[in-house]
């Protein structure tokens, strides 16, 4: 009778064991399961907060804070030098040029780009007709030595705009560009 008992105290000792242990589970997939659920709503919620709420209050700041003459006004109502983008102009140029892909096929790309500049001096430049006809033989140039995997990825696009700066900074010696700006580019 003595070891039933024993034995019945120690049936007692584990289902207290085993209710602790159910309870650590508990705890343990409330952690590693409830959380990062809570957390991930939270981002969600956050950042459609984000997205939905913050783009029609800048717009409006921004138009408040500009001038009758267009430039940003400060605190004290002065206005402000325009920054590069607002004084900065631009002339547009669109050529077509056969290119050649890997197959030796070619392809006809029609191009529309334009050409950033500050200086008064390249405005008056690039409205001369001659310049503009060696600009873009030059630029034609090189686009025809090109090849369509030349133009692949953000890496090409890059390397095509700083030869195609490079060279109409050549033409356009000793004055200089600030940027040249592919805004069309579509190959057939």
């Amino acid at each position: 009778m003595a070891e039933d008992v024993e034995d019945a105290e120690d049936g007692g000792e584990a289902d207290a064991d085993a209710g602790e242990a159910k309870k650590g589970g508990l705890k343990k997939l409330l952690l590693f399961v409830g959380l990062p659920v809570v957390i991930l709503l939270l981002a969600g919620v956050a950042g459609g907060l984000m997205l939905l709420g913050g783009g029609d209050d800048d717009a409006e700041t921004a138009e408040a804070e500009l001038g009758e003459d267009g430039h940003a006004e400060g605190e004290d109502g002065e206005a402000h030098a325009p920054s590069f983008y607002e004084s900065a102009q631009h002339r547009e140029f669109k050529m077509t040029v056969n290119i050649s892909d890997a197959d030796g096929r070619t392809l006809s790309m029609v191009l529309d780009f334009a050409v950033v500049f500050t200086d008064a001096e390249v405005a008056a430049l690039l409205d001369n007709e001659q310049v503009q006809l060696r600009l873009t033989a030059t630029i034609n140039e090189f686009l025809r030595t090109l090849r369509v995997e030349d133009l692949d990825g953000s890496m090409g696009n890059f390397r095509v705009k700083a030869e195609m700066l490079r060279r109409t900074n050549l033409v356009i010696a000793p004055q200089s560009a600030d940027d040249v700006l592919i805004l069309n580019m579509i190959m057939g």
